[in-house]
């Protein structure tokens, strides 16, 4: 053991040893998938672990640089990627055990985090987060660019720029930080909006954010007061702040954003929780808007019908539909005596989502959902990840599925749709139920 420990030194940097635990304990599953190391650490962190245990078999000797590769892997999490990686002020790795069997080293790591704030402090940025995007009110008609600058504007008269101040993001919710803090907060925001960002470190210690607008990257510095701080260009952006040399290869921003002009449209979805339809259009500001339903197509006449609905909103959520059923909808807009028309858009009201659970029994794992109304059938997913490869394992009458067949050690992850026999009114998944199977 200690010869092989020896030989994993120069290429495992800094990580230090503890004393030995024996590597092949019963019931313990070893993964070769580093992605699911990843899944893993980035759980812990969120859950602010001081340590977690890490099983991992490989054909090559470990280093610290892929760990945390994959502990900063950026996802569509407004907590994990740049933000986890500001978030944590230190990590170690330490190798309680390690052994090589066949081809394949097997590691026993203990990862031991120190966090720059605590879960309240991360539960206070979080509500902060989840009420503001929120009280924006952006529906999927809302371009990428409103979206930006909504949340820029916000943003800037909400939080004190102070670079003498907190460096984090719980500082900047609280109403003061630094321009870490704040490109962290923002990055939290932009994502939880459905909005691509990044968190670049540059000159003279400063931070700011990249967001992305179509398929184009641009730099965004809401602390700036100059000229070239909103949705530049790498060139432009360069007159104010330079990234660190390690931050030159993150995505590049070849050009300044020229706004495009905007079409009157109207788009619908369906809300996963009632499987009722979501109508929304684009914002004409100062604009008063009428909602025309029909449920047969090229029959409406907005000269001359009743609206069945007024209102000065861009949005509304249709209670009255039948799941299964097909409306057809468009919405007029009246301002300063001009007219603008959307074209005539259809969609299914879908079915209400259940909701999933699973216990744990002798020799399998049992999952159950609630009764859906209007459901005559319910679809059951299952995937060994919590994000990725959900295959249908069975169509039901019923509202309950045995895992017979699952292995010890696995956890095992399901998902359930409701169906009233029509393909196109099928409900969103359900929430995602686990279980561990031992």
């Amino acid at each position: 053991m200690n010869r092989i420990l020896k030989r994993i030194a120069a290429v495992f940097t800094a990580v230090s040893v503890i004393a030995a635990i024996p590597c092949f304990a019963y019931g313990a599953t070893y993964t070769s998938d580093i992605t699911v190391i990843g899944q893993q650490l980035r759980s812990a962190c969120a859950q602010r672990l001081k340590q977690d245990t890490l099983l991992f078999k490989t054909q090559e000797k470990l280093r610290v640089s892929t760990l945390n590769s994959e502990l900063y892997r950026v996802t569509d999490d407004p907590y994990e990627g740049d933000y986890l990686r500001y978030t944590i002020d230190n990590i170690e790795y330490k190798v309680a055990d390690l052994k090589k069997s066949g081809t394949y080293y097997y590691y026993l790591l203990r990862a031991v985090p120190v966090y720059k704030t605590d879960i309240d402090q991360q539960q206070a940025v979080i509500q902060y987060v989840d009420e503001k995007t929120s009280g924006f009110g952006f529906t999927f008609m809302d371009s990428e660019y409103y979206k930006v600058r909504t949340i820029y504007d916000y943003l800037k008269s909400d939080i004190v720029y102070d670079e003498s101040a907190g460096d984090t993001a719980y500082d900047a919710a609280s109403g003061t930080a630094d321009s870490k803090g704040i490109a962290m907060l923002a990055y939290a925001v932009f994502k939880n909006a459905g909005l691509g960002s990044r968190i670049i470190a540059g000159s003279a210690g400063h931070y700011w954010n990249l967001v992305k607008i179509g398929e184009e990257w641009y730099n965004l510095d809401i602390t700036s007061e100059e000229e070239g701080g909103f949705l530049t260009s790498d060139e432009t952006f360069g007159n104010l702040y330079e990234r660190d040399i390690d931050q030159t290869q993150l995505e590049s921003c070849p050009a300044d954003y020229a706004p495009s002009e905007e079409v009157f449209d109207l788009g619908i979805t369906n809300d996963p929780s009632t499987g009722k339809l979501i109508i929304a259009w684009n914002r004409i500001e100062g604009a008063t808007y009428k909602v025309y339903r029909n449920t047969s197509p090229g029959v409406t006449d907005t000269e001359a019908d009743e609206p069945f609905l007024e209102t000065d909103s861009s949005t509304f959520t249709d209670s009255e539909g039948t799941a299964g059923k097909k409306y057809y909808y468009i919405i007029t807009a009246e301002k300063d005596g001009v007219t603008y028309k959307t074209v005539e858009r259809y969609r299914c009201v879908d079915l209400a989502a259940p909701t999933a659970k699973s216990a744990l029994l002798s020799s399998k794992i049992k999952v159950t959902w609630t009764k859906v109304s209007g459901a005559k059938k319910y679809y059951v997913y299952r995937s060994t990840s919590p994000d990725r490869n959900f295959k249908l394992v069975k169509t039901t009458t019923g509202r309950v599925y045995y895992h017979t067949t699952a292995k010890k050690g696995v956890r095992y992850y399901y998902k359930i749709k409701a169906s009233n026999g029509n393909s196109a009114a099928t409900s969103a998944f359900s929430n995602m139920a686990y279980r561990t199977f031992r």
